[in-house]
């Protein structure tokens, strides 16, 4: 199910991920160059392109989950994650008030659903991302 326009989308893949290694891209050392505008948000070795996804989890309360509640979701989401195999990848999750936003690595929309379908979490938007920009994009 594609929600927000992105009926036939096709995420681009981001560059520097093979698909059986796991990429922290939210910390880049000091001096690296930043994605820059125009960059595909997908990344890439060789042959091997996984497009990236955000999804959007409503979960009431998620702010003010413990430590241990999301270490719990976290041990979970690990698990059915190695069970998939490495075609699927979590990168980060920014946790809101009542929401959860995870950033993915995957072939497609379905295989995130079906990681969230094994997890018990809910998915209440995927949506593929089209471009990465950040400070560095304006020059």
């Amino acid at each position: 199910m594609r929600q927000n326009g992105d009926e036939g989308v096709r995420a681009t893949p981001v560059v520097g991920v093979r698909r059986d290694v796991a990429v922290k891209r939210a910390r880049k050392p000091p001096g690296a160059a930043s994605a820059g505008c125009g960059k595909s948000a997908t990344m890439t070795a060789g042959e091997n392109a996984m497009p990236q996804f955000v999804i959007e989890r409503e979960i009431p309360g998620a702010g003010n989950m413990s430590e241990a509640e999301l270490q719990a979701v976290a041990k979970k989401s690990n698990a059915v994650l190695k069970e998939m195999g490495p075609e699927i990848k979590w990168l980060h999750s920014y946790v809101t008030g009542d929401k959860v936003y995870c950033v993915y690595l995957a072939p497609d929309e379905e295989t995130v659903r079906e990681h969230a379908r094994r997890g018990g979490f809910p998915a209440n938007r995927v949506s593929a991302v089209r471009r990465l920009i950040d400070p560095g994009t304006a020059g």
